[in-house]
């Protein structure tokens, strides 16, 4: 059994530079983990639900970051949340000691989905309130960073290899390890 399982979509991934550059990998090398990086570009919190169900994963702690692809094809909202609850309770039952529900990142030009995404972020931090699991906050430290260091994010939505870094420093900072990137 794997020590982290991370469930996501392009930027759990790494896209575009794949896995070797995600924040996934950087944070597993400098815990020195096994991980699985369930990151599939495109994907939805409908579609991680049902791969995370089919594929009968099993690991110690998942990491669950969606939601940027849903709000892009405008999936209600309800929707969205009720795809992260049923994805966490496949967790809980297939006994994850640790589950981590991430907010997704801001993304640049379209106000629109940044908005949608922001409320999303809050709504996930209820939700991990309201189960029990702990709740990762991708959303604000990244929103600042952009304030000044909008090349953060290479397409306005995809971190660059900086992006990817800054967001292995959160990942880590969360779990308490003190981090250089």
């Amino acid at each position: 059994m794997v020590e982290f399982v991370f469930l996501g979509d392009s930027l759990t991934y790494g896209f575009p530079y794949g896995p070797t550059a995600s924040w996934v990998n950087l944070s597993a090398e400098k815990l020195g983990v096994s991980f699985l990086n369930l990151g599939v570009c495109g994907d939805t919190l409908e579609d991680m639900k049902e791969r995370f169900k089919r594929e009968r994963i099993l690991g110690n702690t998942l990491v669950l970051l969606g939601g940027t692809n849903d709000i892009y094809v405008n999936r209600p909202t309800s929707e969205i949340l009720q795809d992260a609850r049923e994805i966490i309770t496949v967790a809980k039952e297939r006994n994850f000691s640790a589950i981590v529900l991430a907010s997704p990142l801001p993304v640049l030009e379209e106000e629109w989905a940044d908005e949608r995404l922001k409320i999303l972020g809050r709504k996930y931090r209820e939700i991990a309130g309201e189960l029990g699991v702990k709740y990762l906050d991708f959303y604000e430290p990244f929103k600042k960073l952009l304030k000044n260091n909008p090349g953060v994010l290479i397409d306005g939505l995809h971190p660059s290899r900086e992006g990817y870094r800054f967001m292995a420093q959160i990942f880590l900072s969360f779990l308490g390890i003190e981090n250089d990137f």
